[in-house]
């Protein structure tokens, strides 16, 4: 959120798949925003558009007075669109990308997430950046701020061991969390959780444990629900004692925390480590699609951990309850209008293949495990013979869909595993 006009309210700025930015203005007043679209933002005139999946970011990069932009997108590189008007009517008219002292163009694996920040406190703007891997990029500043001097990039840790990452497309945001004059970091994944990492002062820093979840099942979990077994094991490296929090969260279809484990305390003396068996029950009543458990080990009254990690699951669809879905049982590569999809498992794109016998009305949609359509493919005609049809699903969580296949000749369904 940044005052765009510096009228004095809040405003906001979102990127979107496709590349652009879109301005909403906010007409309220304070404590009660109101916002409006107000169209795109616009570099000579037209929509700003670098590449896919736009992030983003307002400061006074060359401080001058004046907002300027940068724009992470797909490629991982950032856009960088100086301000050519004035602080509150910002005019952009050149598209340029940040740079390294090396005169390299700045570029993270892809989907770049900007946040700039005086992260190490010496005056000058850093840079952090989320990524499709969720790790943070650390760019270091140690030039004039006109003209920031950006070194090459750096994976921020958690006690100089375990890599701060809350997750696959990070996105992070800059804050004295806890007042003691350090920039923490707020981080977030495309799964909807928010995690802190905060910034200590310099010294002996405990070191990190070896964290390990081993995930029994079942990796389905049947309409009538079931129970689930894994073992955390946890060992201690170091020559010294650690004092640990376990707990753990289990985030369920479109993101929602859907149940979480107590927090438990543990004491690791040193070299020496435990294994705990645990059961979470899954009731008939959750609700059908992905889930993910993240296992944490740190420090749970200051939301600070220092390993994690994950196990999956799919609750199962009852496709004989589901009426939209309850003739499509029969997945078969057998008969007149075989259905398959490749690659499969994907991420984020897969190709659906089907064979026509005859020119007909076919129709190729796309559903979730709770029978909601997500994706209208084809809708028409269509030549016999081989055909084919992409589906992109960047903007769709991990989980199991169903590609489903209707023409004059019947339907058929085929499973796909998105998997980021």
């Amino acid at each position: 959120m940044v005052d765009w006009n510096e009228d004095g309210l809040k405003d906001l700025i979102i990127g979107e798949f496709s590349g652009r930015v879109r301005l909403y203005l906010n007409i309220g007043s304070p404590g009660n925003p109101v916002l409006t679209y107000s169209g795109y933002l616009e570099v000579d005139g037209r929509p700003i558009l670098i590449d896919y999946d736009s992030v983003p970011f307002a400061d006074d990069w060359d401080e001058d007075g004046r907002k300027d932009l940068l724009v992470g997108v797909m490629d991982g590189r950032i856009g960088l669109f100086i301000n050519e008007g004035t602080n509150s009517a910002p005019v952009f008219n050149q598209t340029q990308f940040v740079t390294l002292t090396s005169g390299e163009i700045l570029r993270v694996p892809s989907r770049a997430a900007p946040c700039v920040t005086d992260l190490d406190g010496d005056g000058f703007e850093d840079l952090v950046v989320g990524q499709i891997s969720g790790y943070a990029s650390y760019f270091r500043s140690t030039g004039e701020n006109p003209s920031p001097m950006l070194e090459a990039p750096e994976i921020l840790r958690i006690g100089g061991d375990a890599a701060v990452n809350p997750g696959g497309m990070s996105r992070f945001a800059a804050i004295d969390w806890d007042g003691d004059g350090l920039q923490d970091l707020i981080g977030g994944p495309q799964d909807g959780r928010i995690e802190l990492f905060r910034q200590i002062d310099a010294g002996p820093v405990p070191p990190a444990p070896y964290l390990e979840v081993n995930f029994q099942g079942p990796a389905i979990v049947p309409d009538t629900g079931a129970v689930l077994n894994f073992t955390v094991m946890l060992e201690n490296p170091s020559l010294d004692s650690l004092r640990l929090d376990v707990w753990a969260d289990l985030f369920g279809p479109e993101n929602q925390n859907w149940m979480a484990l107590d927090e438990a305390s543990v004491i690791l003396n040193p070299g020496a480590w435990i294994a705990h068996e645990f059961q979470w029950r899954v009731p008939a009543t959750a609700p059908y699609g992905f889930y993910r458990a993240w296992i944490y080990a740190g420090d749970h009254h200051r939301l600070q951990f220092c390993n994690t990690d994950t196990f999956d699951f799919q609750k199962a669809l009852d496709f004989s309850a589901n009426p939209l879905l309850s003739d499509c049982l029969n997945e078969s590569d057998e008969g007149d209008l075989p259905l398959s999809a490749s690659p499969n498992p994907f991420n984020p794109t897969t190709t659906i293949s089907f064979r026509l016998p005859g020119k007909d009305y076919i129709q190729v949609q796309i559903y979730d495990t709770a029978g909601r359509l997500v994706a209208d493919l084809v809708n028409g005609w269509r030549e016999a013979g081989v055909q084919t049809v992409s589906f992109d699903a960047a903007k769709f969580p991990s989980g199991v869909y169903l590609a489903r296949l209707y023409t004059g000749h019947g339907e058929q369904v085929q499973k796909l595993l998105l998997v980021k």
